[in-house]
């Protein structure tokens, strides 16, 4: 509700399943996430500790292993899985059927919005999840020396972007407050503090109905308008280019393309060490040497 104490009346549909566990398409599913909670398990119990002692080999603290942006992604899909997974076999595996429970609601009144929200927040988890495993995947389309690259400068401006944020994020909020307060009375997007935040991240990409903002109040708007676009469009967002460009040109810079340095460009062995274990090898060094 804004400070003048106006609000705006409205309703929300969330539909969800009582029951996840009553079709075959539904049973089949659960399958699936024993195979995904034995993947997680995998993941936590070899996959972090291979990346402590890769970091540790490098010389590295093996805290390293967390912070980095593979060791993000795979804290978040250990974490989101298993609570996903603990909130659908806890609430959502009921002994009854989603037309008993449809039918008792009509008798008396039944309130399913906590459990509507956490059925969408098991959605949510589930999104979040797979994001973070997208960027797993493609961490592996690093063997490829461009891919690399790339990586390298998205890492390099992610450091910068920290300190950036800094200064971003107070100004921001600072603006959020500004807007709700001015027009949280009236326009529809700014009623919340939340609906505040995505209709301000609108502004920065220019999408901002002038028109309406203006009626409800013109001095103020101008006021806001002006300050806004001077700081972010013109400012902070030309700032965040140039990190950008200033990571890329830092990572070009040092990175060599000679193709006989080895640590740059693999050769036949070192594609075989990658794709095969290493009892693999020592056979076929073996072989090779009774050869």
């Amino acid at each position: 509700m804004p400070p003048s104490g106006v609000f705006f009346t409205k309703y929300w549909v969330q539909p969800f399943r009582p029951n996840m566990d009553e079709t075959n398409a539904e049973t089949s599913s659960n399958y699936f996430d024993y195979l995904r909670f034995a993947i997680v398990l995998y993941i936590f119990l070899f996959v972090f500790p291979a990346h402590i002692v890769h970091k540790t080999n490098n010389h590295k603290a093996g805290l390293w292993a967390f912070v980095n942006l593979t060791g993000i992604c795979d804290m978040i899909i250990i974490v989101f899985f298993y609570v996903a997974f603990a909130y659908r076999w806890a609430l959502f595996k009921l002994n009854k059927k989603t037309i008993d429970v449809v039918t008792e609601a009509q008798t008396r009144f039944y309130d399913f919005y906590d459990l509507s929200q956490q059925y969408w927040t098991i959605q949510i988890l589930e999104g979040v999840m797979f994001v973070a495993l997208c960027i797993r995947m493609l961490a592996f389309a690093r063997l490829n020396r461009s891919i690399f690259q790339l990586w390298r400068v998205l890492g390099a401006a992610l450091q910068q972007y920290m300190y950036f944020a800094l200064l971003f994020i107070p100004l921001f909020l600072g603006f959020c407050f500004t807007a709700h307060t001015i027009w949280g009375r009236r326009l529809f997007g700014f009623d919340t503090f939340w609906g505040t935040i995505i209709a301000t991240l609108m502004m920065i990409n220019g999408n901002v109905d002038l028109e309406k903002m203006s009626n409800d109040d013109g001095v103020w708007t101008v006021i806001f308008v002006v300050l806004f676009f001077f700081i972010f469009s013109f400012f902070l967002m030309n700032a965040f280019t140039a990190i950008m460009i200033e990571s890329m040109y830092k990572v070009f810079m040092s990175s060599g393309n000679d193709p006989k340095d080895q640590n740059v460009y693999w050769n036949r062995d070192r594609w075989m060490r990658w794709m095969c274990p290493q009892l693999c090898m020592n056979l076929a060094k073996a072989c090779r040497g009774r050869n």
